[in-house]
């Protein structure tokens, strides 16, 4: 009996070592993790600065530096547009144990697209980094609560700022990259423009 009990301890203690945190990938009603409490959100913006993101396009979570999303989520395509479609999934974030905090990147792009990397439209690059609260999941202490997943919070748009005022909404506005036949009449421009001055 003692064998089995200390077999099962082993598993279970095993199976908490490997567990992987989540976190609920929602952008409104984040918590702002100040002392008064209260929520925020953060809006995807169009290139106008004024729509939100809808039906064409789609957001993705990514830790830092990886081009592979954990997950992908849609935007409400009629009131609230920049908020996503769905306020409640959960995301597991491999390799980053329930209790630890993760550093990632939420990202959006035209849906067209395929990929965050293939599309002409969206968040820049340094914009929706953020580490997480401490991520969701099993207690690795014997009979303490499991850790609840949090929201985006720590997520910040623009214009940065120092404190999130609870009720604050805030935005990250994705902007058009230059196509290539953009950049190659921005680059004989240049040698003309050089070639002249000599």
């Amino acid at each position: 009996m003692k064998k089995a009990l200390l077999i099962l301890a082993a598993v279970v203690a095993s199976a908490t070592a490997f567990a992987q945190g989540t976190i609920t990938l929602a952008n409104a009603n984040m918590a702002t993790g100040l002392a008064q409490g209260g929520v925020y959100r953060v809006d995807i913006l169009q290139p106008d600065a004024t729509t939100g993101a809808g039906a064409n396009f789609t957001a993705g979570l990514f830790l830092q530096g990886s081009t592979t999303p954990l997950a992908t989520i849609g935007f409400r395509t009629t009131t609230s547009q920049g908020v996503f479609a769905n306020l409640s999934t959960d995301v597991t974030v491999p390799g980053i144990q329930p209790g630890s905090t993760a550093n990632l990147q939420l990202k959006a792009w035209e849906t067209a697209a395929g990929s965050w990397e293939a599309a002409t439209i969206k968040t820049p690059a340094g914009a929706g980094l953020f580490t997480s609260q401490p991520l969701g999941g099993p207690n690795p202490v014997p009979g303490q609560p499991a850790f609840t997943s949090p929201t985006l919070t720590g997520l910040q748009g623009f214009p940065t700022p120092g404190t999130i005022a609870p009720g604050a909404q805030l935005s990250i506005v994705m902007v058009p990259e230059p196509g290539t036949i953009a950049l190659g009449v921005l680059g004989v421009g240049s040698l003309l423009l050089m070639r002249r001055r000599k």
